[in-house]
């Protein structure tokens, strides 16, 4: 108050002088010391002068519910949040902006829904396209769709008529591979006879494939057993020149019962050869059934493995048939 009053007098050359409602020493300059007061440059006894409390903060101000519900519907903004919204505050403060907000919701909502119909529609079209054309794939999907009216009407009739051809071109496909010998197939064909699906139901066919399927099974455990068979005789055939000179050493002891039995030199010899040359004769066995599995058309030339291991000669000049 003072400097401004001193400012006025200044600016105004003192010919304006502000009124201060108070004694005269108030317009000197004056500062408050611990325990006392000065006024016009004098120190005066005073009471002690209690310290002002610091202004408390504000309390919080409470909100109250219809804010906080609308609050929490703002985050989940969903037509169905302030439907409920509406529901417990018919005419609430925020009531006119929940409104518009589930409008505009709906609209967007159902937007999508054109949308996706109009996509669904379209590949439901080239679909069936593909479905009339033989596709099994396009066939299955038009079962799907015809069962949910997904692009579609929904039509259980035309699902069911989808799904018959299917099994139908499944059952030509088993027949097909049935009759090439595949044991499988017969018994998968027998079951759609038996069922009528994809065939027309017989119960005679179904049970002349069971036959069949009998037979295939027991004709390729007689082979199996032939193949065993063959296994255990190329395990002990690389003694064959040891066997062959055993029975000749064994006819000439028959000639001269009073001769001691021995083995000759020939037979130890022998199976020496037969010991040594074992190794190989088990690569050329599997040398001969690679050829007979893989390249059937050179069975017949003269110069095959199967050919060639027909034959077999002998030291001394002899030939016999071999053990392959």
């Amino acid at each position: 108050m003072t400097r401004a009053s001193e400012e006025v007098e200044q600016g105004s050359e003192r010919r304006q002088t502000p009124y201060i409602n108070g004694p005269a020493t108030l317009q000197k300059n004056f500062h408050f010391a611990p325990g006392s007061v000065a006024v016009a440059g004098a120190e005066l006894e005073s009471e002690p002068v209690e310290a002002a409390e610091p202004p408390s903060s504000p309390a919080p101000v409470r909100e109250d519910a219809e804010t906080v519900l609308w609050n929490e519907v703002q985050k989940g903004n969903t037509a169905e949040d302030y439907d409920a919204y509406l529901a417990k505050f018919p005419k609430g403060k925020y009531s006119a902006l929940a409104k518009r907000r589930v409008q505009k919701l709906q609209e967007q909502t159902a937007a999508e829904t054109r949308s996706r119909l109009i996509k669904e529609a379209d590949d439901a079209r080239s679909t069936l396209s593909a479905a009339e054309a033989g596709d099994v794939d396009a066939m299955e999907k038009m079962t799907r769709y015809y069962d949910a009216g997904i692009g579609v009407a929904k039509d259980p009739a035309k699902a069911a008529k989808w799904r018959d051809k299917i099994e139908s071109i499944a059952a030509r496909e088993q027949l097909r591979v049935a009759q090439s010998g595949n044991i499988q197939a017969m018994l998968k064909v027998a079951a759609r006879y038996d069922a009528g699906l994809g065939l027309k139901k017989d119960p005679a066919q179904a049970q002349t494939w069971r036959a069949k399927a009998d037979a295939a099974i027991a004709s390729e455990a007689a082979q199996e057993k032939e193949r065993i068979k063959e296994r255990k005789v190329d395990q002990v055939s690389f003694l064959g020149e040891t066997k062959r000179l055993l029975k000749e050493n064994e006819a000439a002891n028959q000639n001269n019962p009073s001769s001691i039995t021995a083995v000759p030199s020939t037979v130890v010899s022998g199976l020496v050869g037969d010991m040594v040359s074992a190794p190989f004769r088990t690569t050329e066995i599997a040398m001969i059934k690679n050829e007979a599995a893989y390249r059937p058309s050179t069975w017949a030339k003269s110069d095959s493995m199967i050919a060639r291991a027909s034959r077999r000669q002998h030291t001394d000049g002899s030939t016999t048939e071999n053990y392959l």
